[in-house]
């Protein structure tokens, strides 16, 4: 079973419903899509609500695959900081983004036959 260490979140939790329905997305999928962004030490960079979720599901008995997982040795404290902030803003600029698109398309917002949900929370 993969643990990983300590978490360098700097950003608020999801909210419980926003928590709930990664857990379910995950639970339906039997794996994490995105990979979980790890320091040398295992300290979580990006990626801690997956491995909660991931956590929480393997406790309850579902069967989930181990999650994927990324190293990005080597960084300072502040190099790691700067890197969360990095990938969480762009992934809340993209899903701005898909947002917009899935207003202007009636929700459809990625392409057909994508594993992903249609929009994420607007």
């Amino acid at each position: 079973m993969m643990q990983a260490a300590e978490s360098s979140q700097l950003f608020p939790d999801l909210t419980v419903e926003e928590f709930a329905e990664l857990k379910a997305d995950i639970a339906r999928r039997g794996e994490v899509l995105v990979p979980v962004e790890l320091d040398e030490q295992g300290a979580i960079l990006d990626g801690h609500h997956r491995v909660r979720a991931w956590t929480e599901l393997r406790a309850e008995g579902i069967a989930v695959r181990d999650y994927p997982r990324i190293i990005r040795p080597g960084l300072s404290e502040p190099e790691k900081r700067a890197h969360v902030r990095a990938v969480n803003l762009l992934r809340r600029h993209l899903n701005q983004r898909i947002c917009a698109a899935g207003r202007r398309t009636g929700g459809i917002a990625l392409a057909a036959g994508s594993r992903r949900r249609e929009t994420p929370r607007c």
